[in-house]
């Protein structure tokens, strides 16, 4: 599904309170109805009457890095520092604070300041372009995500040859203190205070070839159709294009319950608070 980063919090325990914006759609009803599920705050989520739920379709190429991508994210243009601001207070008294670069650069600096000590901030930046959105707010960033040409586009250089070590490092000098740079089949590079580690990627899965391709041209079509059908009965929200942001009090640990209880392993303990947006 689509709720990215915002369910991945919720499995590891914390309280999530999502905050995105749905269009007043099927997709978006779909979205609405299944984040009960999910165990996802909604206080955050409007609707509107102009424009659609947000839409992402991304090819990968084989080492994992995007190929080529299709998006209507026009939605995200209404989440702004008005719309932020006019949430309950209650969302933004919050341990930690996840954005993404789908939002305005104005939306964005609201975010930056609502951080102040033991309230963190986590940017993810969506695309080389929408990264630029930073600009003048790295220093309001205690974790950044990017890739690899993300991390050139900040750092104004060209993404061939970029060493990792460098961009991360690059990118601490600007006021960021820790980063995640994701390396596609090279696998990842974080930055910490005055440590650099390098991580390669996971081994790749056995690969399965079908050499009866009459079959598999004929099979395929109908396989597919069955899979899509089965993935919507299974996960309506596949769209969501939320960030988390943080709900007040964290849920005490145990196993895995309907409505998105925390999986065995507890709480995390954080008031987890909710960013906004796309990739989130």
């Amino acid at each position: 599904g689509r709720t990215g980063h915002a369910q991945s919090l919720r499995l590891l325990g914390c309280d999530v309170e999502l905050v995105t914006r749905l269009g007043e759609d099927a997709e978006g009803d779909a979205i609405a109805a299944a984040l009960p599920a999910l165990g996802l705050g909604r206080t955050g989520v409007s609707r509107s009457a102009t424009s659609p739920t947000a839409f992402h379709l991304i090819v990968l190429q084989p080492d994992g890095e995007m190929l080529v991508a299709v998006a209507d994210m026009r939605i995200y243009d209404e989440v702004t520092p008005a719309l932020l601001d006019g949430l309950p207070p209650a969302i933004w008294s919050a341990d930690a604070i996840f954005a993404d670069c789908n939002l305005p650069a104005e939306s964005l600096a609201f975010l930056a300041g609502l951080r102040q000590a033991g309230r963190r901030l986590a940017v993810n930046g969506v695309s080389p372009a929408k990264v630029r959105r930073l600009a003048g707010l790295l220093s309001a960033c205690d974790l950044l995500c990017v890739n690899r040409r993300e991390a050139a586009a900040l750092l104004a250089v060209d993404a061939e040859g970029l060493r990792p070590e460098a961009a991360v490092s690059g990118l601490q000098a600007q006021g960021v203190a820790e980063v995640a740079m994701t390396l596609g089949a090279e696998g990842a590079c974080f930055a910490a205070g005055d440590q650099v580690v390098r991580l390669p990627a996971p081994a790749p899965a056995a690969r399965l070839i079908d050499v009866d391709r009459k079959r598999r041209r004929s099979a395929a079509p109908p396989a597919m159709a069955a899979d899509r059908r089965d993935r919507r009965r299974r996960c309506p929200g596949r769209r969501l294009s939320g960030g988390p942001v943080a709900r007040p009090g964290s849920r005490s640990g145990g196993a895995a319950r309907p409505g998105g209880g925390a999986p065995d392993g507890g709480s995390c303990g954080k008031r987890l608070a909710a960013a906004v947006a796309g990739e989130a």
